[in-house]
């Protein structure tokens, strides 16, 4: 990410948080543009750190759910040298003939069998062109019945549960909030919404927008937001990040 693990407003989000729990005895806590489970070459783009750490923290008294607009599935491969080699696969569904690795109780996941491999090589232009390119980067040769393939949910809902105890939300995407959640069978609303770091907005008309129609979105969402922008670009000014806070007043 772009300020390395922290982020420059992490310590406001938190403040918020500290603020809420001194008032009430449980919050729901949901972020936005979180990054994926399994993070990515991006360096800007991350994983749910944040909400992690604070459902860490603080087990009892919050439910996380995490959301990010990315959809897909990722690709793992154990080569027979013991190395644990990364690479996302595509957006809407795995290589052909290939199913979602099983996860079990206990953390660990089931590879894909030999034969469910070789049908995917033969179904999937894609699947074997990645394993090639994946074979010249790593220096290993992709055809050895040695490798271990795993494929897992790029925004691995299982994992986040299991792991780390979030709720995890692909393809929610800011701009249609509301109905991305709904879609999800989301339907109440939260105490504290954030974002840390959303992407730049860069078009004044898109800035205009976002003033013109987010702070209704986050306030219908939750009764408490801090969503923040990286770096938005207004001609004529210095980039400056872009926030949209609320806090709904105590009856």
């Amino acid at each position: 990410m772009r300020y390395g693990w922290e982020r420059p407003n992490d310590t406001k989000i938190l403040d918020i948080v500290i603020n809420l729990l001194e008032r009430h005895p449980r919050l729901s806590l949901i972020e936005l543009g979180s990054g994926t489970t399994w993070s990515g070459a991006d360096k800007h783009f991350g994983v749910p750190g944040l909400s992690r750490i604070l459902k860490d923290a603080l087990p009892n008294r919050i439910n996380v759910t995490v959301t990010d607009r990315n959809i897909g599935f990722d690709l793992f491969i154990k080569d027979y040298q013991g190395r644990l080699i990364h690479s996302e696969f595509k957006d809407d569904r795995p290589p052909r003939m290939m199913q979602v690795s099983a996860l079990s109780p206990h953390g660990t996941l089931t590879p894909a069998r030999s034969e469910d491999i070789l049908a995917a090589r033969k179904a999937d232009q894609e699947f074997p062109h990645i394993l090639t390119r994946l074979g010249h980067t790593y220096d290993f040769n992709p055809d050895d019945s040695r490798n271990a393939i795993f494929i897992r949910p790029r925004i691995d809902a299982e994992i986040e549960a299991l792991l780390y105890g979030v709720r995890a939300l692909p393809g929610i995407n800011y701009l249609h909030l509301l109905e991305d959640l709904k879609r999800h069978g989301e339907l109440a609303r939260f105490d504290f919404v954030f974002a840390r770091h959303l992407c730049p907005v860069f078009l004044p008309s898109r800035i205009q927008h976002l003033k013109d129609t987010l702070p209704e979105v986050l306030e219908s969402c939750a009764r408490h937001s801090f969503v923040q922008f990286d770096q938005a670009h207004v001609p004529g000014d210095p980039p400056a990040d872009l926030v949209f806070r609320h806090h709904e007043l105590l009856p």
